[in-house]
């Protein structure tokens, strides 16, 4: 799945507390998320 592609991609270097700080790649991979559930239905 390419969601889940991205979603690696966007963590690959993060730590949690990065993660949690940087609301950029959060609502990225909340995006991504989404887009899985949506796939799921």
């Amino acid at each position: 799945m390419d969601a889940i592609t991205e979603i690696e991609n966007y963590l690959q270097d993060a730590d949690l507390d990065h993660f949690v700080k940087n609301s950029m790649m959060f609502n990225a991979t909340l995006r991504q998320l989404e887009i899985i559930e949506e796939a799921c239905n």
